[in-house]
């Protein structure tokens, strides 16, 4: 019966023994190990979540720039169609005032060529027909008193509207 205690209580030593070296080993080799791993795990997550929030910030970034951007294309729209109505405006009011002065032009042509007209008509047939209408009356009203002066009269009348 010792027998079996000794032996129970060499294999509870062994036991012991084994026990101890195992944690011995765990402590000595495995714990290191599994803590590096755990730690480099723990980096590259921290890696990943500093990406990701990198990401995050540059995606609120781009989402800002477009907001940005597509505002400004609006303005730049409102500004061309602003200007666009402004030429537009222009070129009616030119098309108006261009009109307008070929219409001017016209008629002030009109008013010379009538000017010209009635000064060619002045100059070259008023003398002439003064000279005609004298020579003629003239000739009527020679011998009478009141032809004379009817003539005169007519005579002076022309030489006014003349001059």
């Amino acid at each position: 019966m010792i027998a079996a205690w000794l032996s129970v209580l060499f294999r509870l030593a062994n036991f012991s023994i084994v026990i101890g070296l195992v944690v011995y080993l765990y402590k000595r080799y495995v714990r290191d190990y599994i803590t590096h791993q755990i730690e480099h795990e723990h980096t590259i997550e921290q890696g990943l979540c500093k990406e990701r929030d990198e990401a995050y910030s540059m995606y609120a970034h781009y989402k800002e720039s477009v907001a940005r951007k597509k505002e400004q294309r609006m303005v730049m729209q409102q500004a061309i169609m602003r200007w666009r109505e402004a030429v537009a405006s222009n070129d009616a009011q030119r098309v108006v005032e261009r009109a307008s002065r070929v219409q001017s032009l016209k008629i002030k042509s009109e008013c010379q060529m009538e000017n010209m007209r009635a000064s060619v008509v002045m100059h070259r047939v008023l003398p002439e027909a003064i000279v005609r209408a004298h020579k003629k009356l003239e000739i009527e009203y020679s011998s009478e008193k009141e032809g004379v002066a009817f003539v005169q009269r007519i005579i002076a009348h022309l030489q006014e509207s003349k001059s």
